[in-house]
């Protein structure tokens, strides 16, 4: 169940279908049908198991992670571009800042 919810959301993406129309090849699923199917694989994994819904939770969470990362490398996997830490030499001291309590140097 978990590997179909993953084909079905693979084919239901959007982007999936772009890329499809990109090599000239015709989709022949129709959008409503992958839909129907995923939604009752879902409801399957909510009532299979004895922790189904946490699972199913889970399944949806990864389905996100999985679409996040597709996207990421269809940009070309661009770099993770954080902001410089200020320097904290130049920033100014709390006004309560009492060097005898404490053990890291000002």
């Amino acid at each position: 169940l978990i590997q179909a919810a993953f084909f079905l959301h693979f084919c239901g993406d959007a982007k999936y279908a772009e890329r499809q129309k990109d090599k000239k090849q015709e989709l022949k699923v129709v959008d409503e049908e992958v839909n129907e199917a995923a939604e009752r694989v879902m409801k399957i994994l909510h009532r299979t198991g004895p922790e189904a819904k946490r699972m199913a939770e889970f399944v949806q969470v990864a389905l996100f992670d999985e679409t996040q990362w597709v996207d990421w490398k269809m940009k070309g996997c661009p770099d993770f571009v954080k902001e410089p830490i200020e320097d904290f030499a130049t920033l100014p001291m709390p006004e309560n800042y009492d060097k005898s309590i404490s053990k890291w140097a000002p």
